[in-house]
């Protein structure tokens, strides 16, 4: 409106017919102002697109922040999840060596015990077969060398060594 100002204009409504603007006049102060208002909605427009370039970054920042948060959390369950493996699979490893150590353990007991059952029962046998060799010395010399009933031999010195079955004589 500046340049309306300066061009022709009525200064008071009043005025003779000489103060009205001539139509060209008119027109040039109407294209001026267009051209104004085109100039200033141009730049509005500008400034408002410069604003949205910030909002769109920080959009488009957000959600690549929300994706990466994602990402992360999920990362970390996974991390428990094999940190709990990890932690079942080193508690299996001590219960199987408690296991091995009292199945060592045991089996050293079982061993001595096997060991000294066997020690008794040679030291049995033993016995068993003195024993043996003292009856049959007191049967032969209460029969005589003459003994005709075979059903009540007992079982002389030469046949009363062990066979394969330990304890078990032969006829």
């Amino acid at each position: 409106m500046s340049s309306l100002q300066n061009s022709n204009t009525v200064p008071n409504a009043g005025a003779s017919a000489e103060s009205v603007p001539s139509p060209g006049v008119v027109k040039k102060v109407e294209k001026e102002v267009k051209k104004e208002a085109k100039h200033e909605e141009k730049s509005v427009k500008g400034v408002l697109k410069d604003l949205s370039k910030p909002r769109k970054r920080k959009a488009k920042h957000k959600s690549t922040l929300s994706k990466a948060q994602k990402k992360e959390q999920d990362a970390l369950k996974e991390m428990y999840k094999a940190e709990q493996k990890h932690d079942i699979a080193v508690s299996n490893l001590r219960k199987a060596q408690q296991d091995l150590d009292l199945s060592t353990q045991s089996h050293g007991h079982l061993k001595e015990t096997v060991q000294a059952k066997g020690a008794r029962v040679e030291e049995a046998m033993k016995e068993q077969e003195e024993h043996t060799k003292v009856r049959n010395a007191k049967l032969n010399a209460l029969h005589g060398p003459s003994a005709i009933n075979e059903t009540g031999r007992i079982i002389p010195e030469s046949e009363a060594t062990p066979s394969a079955a330990p304890g078990i004589f032969q006829n």
